[in-house]
């Protein structure tokens, strides 16, 4: 208390009474920690008036006024910060007051993690830097102590239950501040036996061959056998399938070791192989604590013909091929056959739906098509159901089969035909408008828009005599008809409109 920590200088130009400063503290001096003293009616000293704690306030802002001594007087303010610095005046704490207690397993290796003491100091800087020591009971030197992050680690010579059991170890925090400030904490090391021997097999990995099949049901894979020096129930083991039992294809006995199949081998389901990882775990009371070892059995798979070539779908299809064109493509046919080599090789062939040789199929790709020597024609076959056989090579063959539907697409390739002309009526001079004379009749083989027919009279029909309906073919009267002006007998040609034409020729005879 009573330092000078800081002047503030004031001045007024004033005379007299008018230019004497008074300096005071009006606002930021919490509970009084400082004074200020005016010296000379110039300066303005400020004093520490109380104890300082930086932990509790690390930095004041004062407002300092200054005030002359006129009537009414006059004044200024200013701030002013005074930053309190630290003193190591705080020993570390330790987290844990009353001391660790902590287990160990032995022979763990080099610089595991024991635990980590963990203290602060509310100092700061150096003062609140802190450093660990182990200041007792590690004669041995079995644990490290790291002095800057205070983790407790083990030394490379791990720690060995059979020569020491506990450990009492004093931890000593320490600040760097001047003095230096510390504080002791007690470390008790339980170190726990462990089951420190692992099975070993013999052998790092067992080799058979089988072909695949019903026969191998029941099978003996293999025998495996590890041996554990360890004692009692650290020494007996327990054998089991750690990975690669696909579908649960073997069972082993956990005593014995003997592998078996349960189910038929599968050379599609396991690609040729199965490789089964088989471990042997010793029995310690602590599960956590047991040890475990492993080996590879590889189980080689020949294969058989057992699958057959598959098809994505019974039915593919329908395709439209448009008839008339030289060996269009149809569709290309996909079997798969998940067996190896020959036995999973698959050929195409048509084996049904192909009465007159139309159609082929390329064995190896399956890209179904008309031959290139044929032209569909729609008005014969307008739909084709062509059976296709995928068939592998192994011995027995196996095979399977998709039908194809094939739609032959219509092209205008065919003459209106005329049914009923020549076409020989009578008609009366008197008959009125609209009398139907006739009904030409014709069919065309096409379909759709091309098998749509329009009827015109292209000639004879003197000044428009007759009608005939586009449509229906039906001729009617389109006028008055007067013999007299008209031969007895008129010819008349009938023209029927598509892509083709037929032009016919119907005769009328009249009547007086």
């Amino acid at each position: 208390m009573g330092k000078k920590v800081a002047v503030v200088l004031g001045r007024d130009k004033d005379a007299g009474l008018n230019g004497l400063v008074n300096f005071t503290l009006v606002a930021g001096n919490m509970e009084d920690v400082f004074k200020i003293k005016t010296v000379n009616h110039t300066y303005g000293e400020v004093y520490v008036n109380a104890p300082l704690d930086r932990e509790s306030v690390d930095r004041y802002l004062l407002k300092v006024r200054a005030s002359d001594n006129g009537s009414p007087p006059r004044h200024t303010d200013h701030s002013l910060t005074i930053n309190i610095l630290d003193i190591n005046d705080n020993a570390p704490v330790i987290e844990s007051q009353r001391g660790y207690n902590v287990s160990i397993s032995e022979n763990v290796g080099g610089g595991t993690s024991v635990l980590r003491v963990i203290a602060t100091d509310q100092d700061i800087g150096p003062n609140a830097m802190l450093f660990y020591y182990i200041t007792a009971g590690n004669q041995d030197l079995t644990f490290r102590m790291d002095r800057v992050t205070g983790e407790m680690v083990t030394r490379p010579a791990p720690p060995d239950r059979e020569r020491q059991q506990e450990y009492r170890l004093t931890v000593t925090v320490e600040d760097d501040g001047t003095p230096p400030l510390s504080t002791s904490t007690t470390i008790n090391v339980h170190i726990v036996d462990e089951n420190d021997n692992a099975p070993e097999f013999p052998e790092e990995e067992y080799v058979t061959v089988l072909s695949e099949g019903p026969d191998t049901v029941g099978a003996t894979i293999a025998t495996v056998t590890a041996i554990d020096p360890d004692e009692g129930l650290n020494g007996t083991l327990r054998y089991a399938i750690a990975h690669g039992n696909l579908i649960q294809t073997f069972h082993i006995n956990s005593i014995t070791g003997r592998i078996t199949a349960v189910k038929e081998l599968d050379f599609e389901i396991s690609n040729g192989h199965y490789a089964l990882v088989v471990t042997a775990t010793d029995q310690s009371l602590n599960p956590a604590l047991r040890l475990t070892s492993s080996t590879t059995v590889l189980v080689n798979v020949l294969d058989v013909n057992d699958v057959t070539p598959t098809f994505s779908k019974a039915y593919e299809g329908p395709f439209e091929v448009t008839e008339g064109q030289p060996g269009p493509r149809v569709w290309t046919l996909r079997a798969s056959d998940e067996d190896s080599g020959l036995n999973g090789k698959v050929e195409y062939s048509i084996t049904g739906g192909d009465h007159q040789n139309e159609f082929m199929v390329s064995p190896v790709e399956g890209e179904l098509r008309v031959r290139k020597d044929v032209e569909l024609d729609r008005e014969t076959t307008a739909f084709y159901n062509i059976t296709v056989t995928a068939r592998d090579l192994g011995t027995p063959s196996r095979n399977s089969s998709v039908v194809v539907g094939v739609q032959v697409r219509d092209i205008n390739d065919n003459d209106p035909i005329l049914l009923n002309l020549p076409y020989n009526t009578s008609v009366s001079e008197g008959a009125s408008i609209h009398t139907s004379v006739a009904r030409v009749q014709a069919r065309d083989a096409d379909s759709g828009r091309n098998a749509l027919l329009t009827y015109n009279i292209t000639a004879g029909n003197q000044d428009g005599a007759f009608y005939i309906n586009d449509t229906t073919g039906v001729v009617q009267v389109n006028r008055p008809l007067d013999r007299g002006e008209t031969s007895p007998s008129l010819s008349k040609t009938v023209h029927l409109a598509g892509q083709y034409s037929n032009s016919v020729e119907w005769a009328r005879s009249g009547s007086g």
